[in-house]
């Protein structure tokens, strides 16, 4: 597909879950704020983007599951079961909402490793 006809897709806002497809954006796909989707819309929303993504390119796909294996971890708040979630940030692990871009969702200041709280616990 040309960027002209990327760009034409991507133009829509909002979209229905039905409407995403490898060529939506981020904030299609996840919104513009976080008020416009609540966390489980977002989540099904993402899971929506990973099926369609999979389908047709699932290297990518895997690259954003398991994309977040170095720098998420051993975090708390890292949810394999769930296309590798933040459940801080009530995103993918692997997207910055201030950049709206690959990155860690909660820019690294969120990640939580539960030996901290070990540390506290005797």
């Amino acid at each position: 597909m040309e960027e002209k006809e990327i760009q034409k897709i991507r133009e829509k806002y909002p979209i229905s879950i039905d409407e995403i497809n490898t060529y939506s954006s981020f904030e299609q796909i996840l919104g513009k704020n976080p008020e416009d989707y609540s966390p489980e819309v977002r989540k099904l929303r993402w899971e929506k983007n990973m099926t369609e993504l999979a389908k047709e390119n699932p290297d990518l796909a895997d690259y954003w599951r398991y994309g977040s294996e170095e720098s998420c971890s051993g975090c708390i708040h890292r949810d394999t079961s769930a296309n590798h979630w933040c459940t801080l940030q009530e995103l993918p692990c692997m997207y910055n909402p201030v950049l709206k871009m690959l990155g860690m969702a909660c820019y690294g200041a969120g990640k939580t490793i539960s030996v901290q709280y070990d540390l506290f616990d005797n």
